[in-house]
């Protein structure tokens, strides 16, 4: 028995003394006990204790921290008593379970002794305790994780938008890992052998996933939207990470040297151990790879949390907040080869500069309209941005409606109404000549006709003024040239609308991109040859749109804009009757990126 024991059993109260010292630290209130625990709104993204989920000690530790700090006190103090669970070998111990926790614990205790507090000398005899306990209990699995994962240096990396896969619209976000071997190995680890010399440098990557199924499933992704997926954090050689986003997917790399103490590295690879083979609650909205990333992090230190203000996260947001808090030294970036002469060319994006990631639009239209759209999770080729070389967009969920000023209205007419919900947008215009690869469009919407329903498959000659909402489906590849300031595109598309009736169409869109500082000039045409009748008002449709940015911080961005666009019918059309074959929109408003 160790020399704390015997005291601990021979003074009066001593496991009281003890459990009482321990239970007055300020932890269970402190960010960093949170953070150990994955809190985010008063509440643990891991799930409660369960027969699947044995992370907390008590049933309620999900959702109080403190039944949980007094669950881990209460554990760490039958450990001592105990001098470990025999029958269930020395892996089952607390200490080799829950590290991290220990660790925090002993830094709020040796802090304490220091300062010479009132307690000083109780804290110091529930140090020397859980110090001796320590001694006593060797961990082999951690602290051979603890030789194979050393840590010197923590970088954050954003594998960048891809205008070759236009669904990485947002980015990912996940860690890289630096640390030299401080002793040589040679070991086997499951059917792998392990040699590393003292020095070498050992590179992991940490990344915050979703579980999805082995093949594709549309419903995973409708339970990711709806946050009703399980996720991990997989630690896996960096090597992996960079030939995906690097080699395969043609991404940007940016890299950003995150600011640690040794003392925080060490409880940071503590805890990364007490997430092994741990389930996450996984949201694309409310909990993706930012909200994963930034929790890990929070254990660093609490500037490295993020508090939202919206639902919605994107790895740029967070970079910018990281930037902004001081916590960001060195930055790199690394251009995939097919990418480099485009780069070479028109330089890299400048991530830290960009717009916010949602958008409100407020415009006055041609016909006493006031139309707005919300965008929250957003980035649009019509951006004033010049933080940004390539013409990348995504919508995932947008919503356009507009409001009638005028006080006349017939009987199908709506003051307010919907004109188009758009589900999913992505669209990238790529430079063939230097990337040799292809611009793409992908888009699932609900929108109107252009004009107003009559009856029997009649449309009259006014505008629509009413929530009449159908199906529309397109995707298609095209062609983009990038010419210093201007990009000329084609692209031919596929598309099926429902509206009276089932239209599948084939169509075209041309166009040409202005950018300036500050300043974003379009001019498109779109095409449209219908196989059995035009049910969206319009076959051929002609835009120019200018915006202009009047101001711009990490935060917060205000464009001007004007969009005019012309509309004709000049295809025969039997299936479905319009009263007018012409129409021309205007509209001026402000858009506010938040």
């Amino acid at each position: 028995m160790s020399p704390w024991l015997i005291a601990l059993d021979s003074a009066p109260h001593g496991k009281e003394s003890l459990r009482t010292s321990l239970l007055s630290l300020p932890i269970p209130e402190s960010t960093a006990w949170r953070a150990l625990l994955h809190y985010q709104n008063n509440r643990s993204s891991i799930p409660k204790q369960s027969k699947k989920s044995n992370f907390f000690l008590h049933k309620k530790g999900h959702k109080n921290p403190r039944l949980e700090y007094i669950a881990t006190i209460d554990s760490l103090i039958n450990a001592i008593e105990s001098s470990g669970l025999k029958a269930n070998g020395n892996e089952r111990e607390f200490v080799c379970l829950y590290p991290a926790r220990l660790q925090l614990i002993q830094v709020y205790l040796h802090n304490l002794v220091a300062s010479g507090t009132t307690n000083a000398l109780a804290y110091k005899r529930a140090l020397q305790a859980i110090l001796a306990y320590k001694q006593a209990t060797p961990c082999k699995d951690l602290q051979e994780f603890l030789s194979l994962v050393p840590i010197d240096e923590i970088w954050l990396e954003f594998a960048a938008e891809s205008d070759i896969y236009p669904g990485s619209s947002m980015g990912h976000i996940y860690l890289r890992l630096l640390g030299k071997s401080k002793q040589d190995i040679d070991t086997e680890t499951g059917s792998a052998k392990i040699v590393r010399k003292k020095g070498e440098m050992q590179e992991y990557g940490m990344s915050y996933y979703a579980i999805l199924s082995e093949f594709f499933n549309p419903l995973d992704y409708i339970r990711a939207m709806f946050g009703n997926l399980t996720g991990y954090y997989a630690l896996t050689p960096y090597g992996n990470l960079s030939t995906e986003y690097l080699e395969n997917q043609s991404r940007v790399l940016y890299r950003f040297k995150l600011e640690s103490t040794f003392s925080q590295r060490e409880l940071f690879r503590l805890h990364l151990w007490e997430l092994k083979d741990r389930q996450i609650h996984y949201a694309f909205i409310t909990h993706n790879c930012t909200d994963g990333v930034a929790q890990i992090l929070s254990v660093l230190d609490s500037s490295y949390g993020f508090k939202k203000f919206k639902p919605f996260t994107t790895p740029a947001t967070y970079i910018k907040h990281l930037d902004a808090v001081g916590q960001i030294g060195t930055q790199e970036w690394l251009a995939p080869p097919r990418k480099q002469p485009f780069i070479n060319r028109f330089g890299v994006n400048d991530l830290l500069r960009s717009y916010p990631n949602s958008k409100l639009t407020l415009a006055y239209e041609q016909g006493n309209l006031l139309s707005f759209s919300l965008a929250p999770i957003y980035s649009a080729i019509t951006n004033a941005d010049s933080s940004y070389k390539e013409h990348i967009e995504s919508r995932l969920f947008a919503l356009d409606g507009k409001i009638a000023l005028d006080s006349s209205l017939s009987a199908r007419q709506e003051r307010a109404f919907l004109s188009q919900i758009e589900l999913l947008h992505l669209y990238s215009l790529a430079d063939f000549y230097r990337t040799r690869t292809l611009s793409k469009l992908i888009s699932l919407r609900l929108e109107s006709n252009l004009y107003q329903y009559e009856n029997s498959n009649a449309f009259g000659a006014a505008i629509n003024r009413s929530t009449r909402l159908f199906p529309t489906i397109e995707g298609g590849l095209g062609f983009s040239a990038y010419a210093r300031r201007l990009t000329f595109f084609a692209l031919p598309f596929l598309g099926y609308r429902y509206e009276l009736i089932h239209n599948p169409y084939i169509a075209l869109k041309l166009g040409v991109i202005a950018r300036f500082p500050r300043v974003k000039a379009i001019i498109e045409s779109n095409l449209y040859y219908d196989v059995l009748g035009n049910n969206r008002g319009y076959d051929t449709r002609l835009r120019a749109f200018l915006g202009v940015n009047l101001y711009a911080s990490r935060h917060f961005a205000l464009d001007v804009f004007m969009d005019s666009s012309a509309y004709w019918n000049l295809l025969r059309n039997t299936r479905i009757a319009y009263e007018t074959q012409h129409l021309w929109q205007i509209k001026a408003g402000v858009s506010l990126y938040f």
